[in-house]
C-alpha cells in the first residue's frame, strides 16, 4: 500500500504544479473581485432598508415574499 500512496502523492504534486503555471493571479483576482461585487449586490437587494425590500413591503409592515 506504501507504493500507491507515494505514486498518488506524485501525481497530486505534478498536478498542482501544472495548474499553478497555468494559473494566472490577474485573473484569479479579477474573478474574486467580481465575485464579490455579487455578493454585495445580493446583499443589498436582500437588505431590509434597500428601496426595492420597502417597496415589497405592505400596510402592516410586513414584507411580501418575492415572486
Amino acid at each position: 500500500m506504501g507504493i500507491m500512496k507515494r505514486v498518488s502523492t506524485i501525481f497530486q504534486a505534478k498536478a498542482n504544479s501544472a495548474l499553478n503555471k497555468a494559473e494566472d493571479p490577474r485573473q484569479t483576482l479579477d474573478l474574486s473581485y467580481e465575485q464579490q461585487l455579487d455578493n454585495l449586490t445580493k446583499v443589498k437587494r436582500r437588505s431590509p432598508t434597500s428601496p426595492r425590500a420597502q417597496a415589497r413591503r405592505n400596510p402592516s409592515g410586513a414584507v411580501e415574499e418575492p415572486g
